[in-house]
């Protein structure tokens, strides 16, 4: 007795296709869900590792975190100054002050030595500025801070002074807090994510940022905050990071609109 075939109809092609791309859509958000927390929490990593640097570098420099200076040979970051035995990366002196090409950047044609992951959160994709495009990049900056009793002090609140090309800090100028003289260790911000085409890796600029500036940059670039409205993660004083609304930073003290940083998640000098 001949078997007969069975063959699908055109209606139950149809119909199973419409369920797969059911599926697909349902499945997708999800999955773009997971992706995005894969990379947030190497972002988290990474302040874990810029943290024991930092704290390597602070006990070998009487508890200071390292500062920046621009010389007649080029700028010194806070980053330059994690290398050669802080951060796992061995740079030469021209690299440190920033004679070559994508200053604190090896040549174009070590693509490996270039890649800094512990300086780029994943999510951060955002091109360096440049014409050659060589520079690395890097997401993380220091809250900028000032000596005591310095002009605007009170927008300075942080851990390290310098970090722009019109207030550079010359050679014998540079200043740094003492992580023994934190305020409150669990609540001063630290380090914090700057995702900006020019903060880029032994550049002065965006080497160290006040809440002030950070505000105004996040409202001239959409991609700044990379954890969702007006979030980004935050390296604090007692080496634990994690995600903040920047309005919070302000505590309520004060609108986080205006300039003054004191008494706030910024301000991380002793009173």
């Amino acid at each position: 007795m001949t078997q007969k075939k069975l063959h699908f109809t055109l209606i139950e092609l149809l119909v199973v296709i419409a369920i797969i791309g059911i599926l697909a859509s349902l499945l997708l958000p999800a999955l773009n869900k997971a992706r995005k927390e894969g990379k947030s929490a190497v972002c988290l990593s990474n302040f874990k590792q810029l943290n024991i640097a930092l704290m390597l570098y602070a006990d070998n420099n009487q508890e200071h975190y390292p500062v920046n200076v621009a010389t007649s040979g080029g700028n010194i970051t806070w980053d330059d100054r994690l290398a050669n035995g802080y951060d796992g990366r061995t740079l030469t002196e021209d690299q440190i002050n920033g004679n070559q090409p994508g200053r604190s950047t090896p040549s174009t044609s070590d693509a490996d030595d270039r890649a800094y992951p512990m300086y780029l959160c994943p999510l951060d994709t955002i091109a360096p500025v440049g014409a050659s495009n060589v520079n690395t990049r890097r997401t993380y900056t220091p809250n900028r801070g000032f000596p005591p009793g310095a002009i605007n002090e009170v927008q300075h609140t942080g851990i390290i002074d310098g970090g722009s090309g019109i207030d550079s800090v010359d050679p014998g100028d540079e200043w740094s807090l003492k992580i023994s003289k934190l305020s409150n260790p669990q609540q001063n911000i630290a380090i914090v994510e700057v995702p900006l085409e020019n903060n880029m890796m032994g550049n002065n600029n965006k080497s160290a940022i006040n809440a002030r500036n950070f505000y105004n940059f996040s409202i001239s670039s959409p991609e700044f905050w990379l954890h969702g409205n007006q979030t980004n993660q935050y390296l604090f004083g007692d080496g634990h990071a994690e995600k903040v609304v920047f309005p919070d930073t302000y505590l309520g003290v004060r609108d986080h609109t205006l300039p003054n940083s004191t008494f706030t998640m910024w301000d991380a000098r002793t009173r």
